[in-house]
């Protein structure tokens, strides 16, 4: 839904990544598995929501009939055993992901672990540079697209590291 939305319509999920740190982290000063039971509920109430409310895009003509062979969430990794080469690609992309990830998941434990302090430091941390990198890519953005003053533009050129 986010891909069918405008950019400036996209606020929203920006907020969502910005402030949900915040939440995740308050939650969990009431137990380890607290965000995750949540954001499980949450997940449930926007799948009822998208069931029972949002209509169906898609035409009845265009439709195709449901077939259980079909519904095979494992029948579409039969392609890559037809093409190696693509298996190879999908799982160097896979272990990078992993890797990349890893580090947001370790993020917090570092940070309380590193500065002995309480778990909510590390969320208002991650919400201090989401919001400070929100902010540079805003900047970047206007930037490029001449949408500022002269005078804006040289303390942004300055702050992003683009003069000398």
């Amino acid at each position: 839904m986010a891909g069918a939305a405008d950019c400036h319509d996209r606020g929203g999920l920006w907020f969502g990544f910005i402030i949900g740190p915040a939440i995740g982290g308050f939650l969990g000063s009431y137990g380890a598995r607290v965000p995750f039971l949540v954001a499980a509920g949450l997940s449930l109430l926007n799948w009822l929501y998208g069931f029972f409310i949002l209509p169906e895009s898609l035409q009845p003509e265009n439709r195709r009939k449901f077939e259980w062979k079909r519904a095979n969430p494992f029948g579409s990794l039969q392609f890559f055993l037809r093409y190696k080469v693509i298996l190879g690609l999908v799982a160097s992309i896979v272990l990078i992901y992993l890797a990349g990830h890893a580090v947001q998941s370790t993020w917090s434990y570092y940070t309380m672990e590193k500065f002995k302090s309480r778990k909510a430091f590390a969320s208002e941390l991650s919400i201090t540079t989401r919001t400070l990198e929100r902010k540079l890519k805003t900047a970047n953005y206007h930037l490029r697209k001449g949408m500022l003053s002269p005078q804006d533009q040289h303390e942004i050129k300055r702050i992003l590291g683009y003069l000398d």
